[in-house]
């Protein structure tokens, strides 16, 4: 939530498990119903999204970002990125 508050910086898409999640989630923020996702393929084509925010479970980090660079968007991790040294190796190779 505190990166709405910034300035410049506007919500367009959520990613849940769950379109409903997804739906109840971008409500509480301003994400139009055309932006709440249950697919991550279908949010990473979105055109609006420039920037994911991961914040799953540590365990998908490395390959969660990875898939969001290979979509040429830009990505925000919550810590840790990586368990191993090579799995943070290899999100750098991506983002490169």
């Amino acid at each position: 939530a505190d990166l709405v508050s910034q300035r410049n910086t506007k919500p367009v898409a959520v990613l849940s498990r769950t379109k409903e999640r997804a739906v109840s989630f971008g409500s509480k923020y301003g994400v139009p119903v055309d932006g709440c996702y249950d697919d991550m393929d279908a949010m990473l084509a979105d055109p609006r999204v420039q920037i994911v925010y991961i914040a799953t479970p540590h365990t998908r980090h490395v390959e969660e970002s990875i898939r969001c660079l290979e979509a040429n968007k830009h990505v925000l991790c919550e810590k840790p990125l990586a368990l191993k040294a090579s799995d943070a190796q290899r999100v750098y190779a991506a983002a490169k």
